[in-house]
């Protein structure tokens, strides 16, 4: 048991010492990881509707973000966590709560029954600083199937300001006709292109040229649309109307592999599971490791009290290749046992780590664990970068 405790101890230090390789020297051995801003959503208030309600309505905002764009939420356990750890579960301001999250973006509003309707009014706020940032409110349909584009546009509105815009095609056949939206001039005919940059929502348009009498119209932008629009200026009137999706942009043809991304899991229970499988085969495997040893030296015991005689001799070297064997393969089983003893350490610090920090930082963290080549061989990682 000795040798077993002095082995242990020595891959111990070695896989300490894995944890001391330089931080840039084991970001050469893994892939760049690409982290999304993660998103809290804190609460609901709820006026005039139930509970299932609000659940269903939580779940379809949670689908939602992924069209927005790099986002991810960080998941309701984790929030009820964090906001625990630092005692604000229930308890202090809104603000507190917020900071006590410690992600960038908080969404938070309130519901309130309209009849035939809800309406959601929503407001994100700073992570960091605890201040609101934006707010955007729109009716609810009461049927769940036909909310899915109003609440993609709020989410929008929130997280990605700079895209919520409209564009603004017009089609007319007289050339140098100025074209101005609410009282400013934007373009002069011919248009090579349509308008883009419009904010969503109601907008006077007026058609003006020298010997043409002017045509002035209301007109809606809506959002990720197209307004094509003609119009005769000889009889100052619309041709025709017409709102169209607008068609993305295509995508350049990528020659490398596009970066690893890693996202947040739901909980860090798979990473216990594991430890405990680790822990429990190492210490089966150190035992039978410790019995074959113990076999071993009890062989070696029996031919040092045995008085060999010349017909004794092959049995005595057949018992003593036995116990060279069962020596052999018990060191094998401890080692074995250590490393894999060690390894399910580095799942329970990874299980911990994955847990969060209740302090707020503007940066995603992201934990890794691998095998790594160093100048005297190979040895274990395990590193946790903010």
């Amino acid at each position: 048991m000795l040798i077993f405790a002095r082995r242990f101890f020595f891959f111990l230090c070695l896989a300490g010492f894995g944890l001391l390789v330089p931080a840039q020297a084991r970001a050469k051995a893994i892939n760049k990881v690409t982290l999304k801003a993660r998103v809290a959503l804190l609460k609901l208030n709820a006026v005039g509707v139930d509970e299932a309600e609000i659940r269903t309505l939580k779940d379809q905002l949670k689908r939602v973000l992924g069209k927005v764009g790099a986002f991810i939420w960080l998941p309701e356990s984790k929030v009820q966590a964090r906001l625990k750890r630092s005692g604000q579960a229930g308890l202090g301001t809104v603000e507190q709560q917020i900071k006590a999250l410690g992600v960038p973006y908080v969404i938070t509003g309130t519901v309130g029954g309209l009849g035939d309707s809800m309406s959601l009014d929503l407001r994100v706020y700073d992570g960091i600083r605890g201040v609101e940032l934006r707010r955007a409110a729109a009716e609810v349909p009461l049927k769940a199937k036909d909310r899915s584009l109003v609440l993609e546009e709020l989410m929008v509105q929130l997280l990605r300001p700079e895209r919520w815009v409209g564009a603004l095609d017009l089609k007319i056949s007289e050339a140098g006709a100025r074209i101005m939206l609410d009282g400013l001039q934007v373009a002069v005919t011919p248009l090579d292109k349509p308008l883009g940059g419009l904010i969503p929502g109601k907008h006077i348009l007026m058609v003006s040229k020298e010997g043409f009498r002017d045509l002035s119209q209301f007109i809606e932008i809506r959002y990720n649309r197209v307004f094509r629009l003609e119009v005769d200026l000889n009889n100052s009137t619309v041709l025709g109307q017409l709102y169209e999706k607008r068609r993305p942009k295509p995508k350049p043809k990528v020659v490398t592999p596009p970066p690893v991304v890693f996202e947040e899991a739901p909980d860090s229970k798979w990473q216990s599971i594991t430890g405990w499988t680790c822990l429990g085969l190492g210490l089966a495997s150190a035992t039978a490791g410790g019995l074959l040893v113990w076999y071993a030296n009890d062989i070696e015991r029996q031919l040092s009290d045995s008085r060999p005689t010349t017909e004794d001799q092959e049995e005595l070297e057949s018992l003593y290749d036995e116990g060279q064997r069962a020596n052999r393969w018990g060191n094998g089983l401890m080692l074995a046992g250590a490393a894999v003893s060690v390894v399910s350490a580095g799942f329970f610090l990874w299980s911990w780590l994955d847990g969060g920090s209740a302090a707020p930082e503007v940066k995603e963290s992201t934990t890794t664990v691998g095998i790594l080549p160093t100048q005297g061989g190979l040895s274990l990682g395990l590193s946790h970068r903010w």
